[in-house]
């Protein structure tokens, strides 16, 4: 897990484990970014997944979550992730990084 800070005041987090649904270990799964509406709209959720990705790259070989905000999917989508079928994931990013 990972978060950001202003001063002593947590204002965003992002998690990233094993995925449950997956039967490969190397599949990471991104869960839930979140930033505190005052911060939003600054890069914050950019600057968090992307250290979230380069700090997967030694352990998976692919990442995937599941969303159903469109802001969010936007952003995925403009990190590198693509849309995917699938109950238990919207997008998937091969090879992060």
């Amino acid at each position: 897990m990972w978060g950001v800070f202003d001063s002593e005041k947590c204002i965003a987090i992002g998690g990233l484990n094993i995925d449950p649904f997956a039967d490969e270990p190397a599949i990471g799964r991104v869960r839930r970014i979140y930033v505190s509406k005052k911060y939003r709209q600054k890069g914050i959720a950019t600057y968090l997944l992307k250290k979230i990705i380069e700090q997967s790259k030694p352990f998976f070989s692919t990442l995937r979550l599941s969303t159903n905000n469109q802001n969010a999917a936007e952003l995925y989508e403009s990190m590198g992730f693509i849309k995917a079928e699938g109950v238990k994931q919207t997008h998937i990013l091969s090879n992060p990084g």
